[in-house]
């Protein structure tokens, strides 16, 4: 389905779904625990909202619980699980946690990534925008690897970028123009069990409303027989551009032991510097564990952030717990569970 922008001359009458999701740290051949919230932030009801959720290929998902009671879903193929929301009134939110394993030939080191994308995924906002929306998709052939881009909006402007890294290097640079429906892919073997991403750029003037200037896929882990070694660390350096309010993705390495408190960022950087693309959205995730023998009926979480980042464009997303968030300094924030 093709994101659409709905605009009134007086005011804005539309749905506006956002979705988000965020893994939790886990061990290896440990359960796995990926938590998704919604809201609509629209000025009508949306009817009938579902959510896509697209499961790594080395997971397996067991179920789904709301307030821990099994919410159902349904299998629709290509490791993509349907959840029915039903109607989501003006400003309702909810949230769920999907609980599954991984398969046997995970291995250490290898990063899984979750997808959600809920539905209807109109957006409000009061600039109409009708041009190209580009999408990526990186598909594992058993041989080779496939880097797709695709038109599911109206024929581009003009031509405009796009590059593929293998692991960490750029690998090939070109232009792009595709019509309507139109798709580009790009086809590598996959016997060096290399990780390919391939990222473009939008159209000058896409909106942020509909997401980040860049679109991307990235696949880690294709090979063609299970004893081919494969390369890893190469997803987490580089950002996933899922600034569309309707979608969400959120990938984590499989560790063998970590500091149940810690502080994680995505896009982590490239190289020892952790350089990133300047006007990069970060996320961060705060982690931490009551590893004692009683329960905690309060936790407060004090972060100060750095001067090197606007304080003004902070945000609060996904828990696996209900928290109150409030800033309480000109740099400090708190999250009280």
């Amino acid at each position: 389905m093709t994101p659409l922008i709905s605009i009134s001359p007086q005011s804005i009458i539309c749905k506006n779904l956002t979705v988000d999701g965020a893994l939790r740290r886990f061990r290896h051949l440990d359960p796995v625990f990926y938590d998704i919230s919604y809201c609509n932030t629209g000025t009508i009801n949306a009817l009938d909202a579902y959510i896509e959720l697209k499961v790594d290929p080395v997971l397996v998902l067991d179920n789904i619980t709301s307030n821990g009671i099994d919410k159902p879903f349904t299998d629709v193929g290509n490791n993509i699980f349907r959840i029915d929301i039903g109607g989501v009134s003006i400003f309702d939110c909810g949230n769920f946690t999907a609980h599954l394993h991984e398969k046997p030939e995970a291995v250490l080191g290898q990063t899984v990534c979750m997808e959600s994308h809920i539905y209807p995924d109109d957006v409000c906002t009061e600039t109409r925008y009708d041009g190209a929306i580009i999408e990526a998709n990186a598909t594992c052939l058993g041989d080779s690897v496939r880097l797709q881009l695709k038109n599911r909006g109206k024929a581009m402007q003009g031509p405009k970028k796009y590059f593929v890294i293998e692991d960490q290097v750029i690998r090939l640079q070109n232009t792009y123009n595709l019509p309507s429906n139109g798709v580009l892919a790009e086809i590598f073997a996959a016997d060096s069990g290399k990780t390919y991403r391939i990222t473009a750029e939008q159209e000058t003037n896409f909106p942020n409303e509909l997401g980040d200037r860049f679109v991307t896929a990235a696949i880690e882990g294709c090979r063609p027989s299970q004893e081919n070694q494969f390369t890893t660390g190469n997803i987490l350096p580089f950002p996933n551009y899922d600034g569309a309010p309707y979608f969400s993705t959120a990938c984590q390495v499989i560790t063998g032991s970590f500091d149940p408190n810690a502080k994680d960022a995505s896009p982590v950087g490239y190289g020892e510097e952790h350089f990133i693309e300047k006007n990069t959205d970060i996320n961060y995730t705060i982690y931490f564990q009551n590893t004692g023998n009683d329960t905690a009926y309060k936790v407060v979480i004090v972060d100060t952030i750095s001067p090197f980042l606007d304080i003004n464009t902070i945000t609060s997303f996904v828990s696996s717990h209900d928290y109150f968030f409030e800033r309480t300094d000109s740099n400090v924030v708190r999250f009280v569970f």
